[in-house]
């Protein structure tokens, strides 16, 4: 998304706590209508893999925005404060499995640094009806 964006939908600011993920699971869905399908699984899915690596792997949790407008893919962004930018493991037993999953239904994700940390984005294509 470009710098004149509109403000997000979703704004969740969360501590480093095991309670973030399951939160901003809920906020998600509530935000979705708290549908009941394969759209809405998908997105809380990768919810919940982004929010947790950062409280997995940071001190200091995070921000979460998310855009959910007509006409364009759902989007998801995570900030955090490290600039350590994430990866996928060449083995699941290496760790990493939560972006492979995020890769696995997401239409594209990516990392881009910014000048407080990092921010972590999936994009998600909305079904045809």
């Amino acid at each position: 998304m470009d710098g004149a964006r509109r403000p997000p939908d979703l704004h969740f600011v969360f501590r480093n706590d095991i309670t973030a993920p399951q939160r901003a699971r809920s906020a998600v869905q509530s935000l979705l209508g708290g549908a009941d399908n394969s759209f809405v699984w998908e997105v809380t899915l990768a919810t919940s893999e982004l929010v947790t690596n950062v409280i997995t792997h940071t001190a200091l949790g995070g921000e979460m925005s998310v855009w959910n407008g007509a006409g364009i893919p759902l989007r998801i962004e995570v900030h955090d404060y490290e600039s350590t930018r994430p990866h996928l493991a060449a083995r699941p037993s290496e760790g990493g499995r939560g972006l492979r999953i995020v890769e696995s239904v997401a239409a594209a994700w990516g990392v881009t640094p910014t000048l407080t940390g990092k921010l972590v984005w999936a994009e998600f294509s909305r079904p045809s009806c």
